[in-house]
């Protein structure tokens, strides 16, 4: 895991951008942790598949646990070559596997 530059801030709130790598493919998420204290606990947040983790009410759920003193995280779909479907949406000329899989069982199997 490597963090990136898309990193802001909003209301005591600190966004984090970062970059996992699994399977040799990237999976791009966001860390929102409240910037006046540390978390001692984490939530997962999940959006659609043919959804941003930045979409807005993923966003308005990641400032409200922070402003409660949780930390919280969203990721996208594994990034390939020829990138996910939410992100390049028209220029496929088929689906990749592992949006076919579904991402959570396409993370499943790689992280075994």
């Amino acid at each position: 895991m490597g963090w990136n530059d898309r990193n802001a801030s909003h209301n005591g709130v600190e966004e984090r951008g970062f970059d996992l790598t699994i399977a040799a493919n990237s999976v791009p998420g966001i860390y929102w942790v409240p910037m006046d204290r540390p978390s001692e606990r984490l939530v997962l947040l999940g959006h659609g598949g043919t959804s941003h983790k930045k979409v807005e009410y993923i966003v308005q759920v990641a400032r409200m646990l922070a402003a409660k003193g949780i930390a919280s995280v969203a990721i996208d779909a594994p990034r390939t070559k020829k990138g996910t479907l939410h992100a390049n949406p028209g220029r496929h000329q088929a689906v990749p596997q592992f949006e076919l899989a579904g991402s959570v069982d396409y993370l499943d199997r790689s992280l075994r």
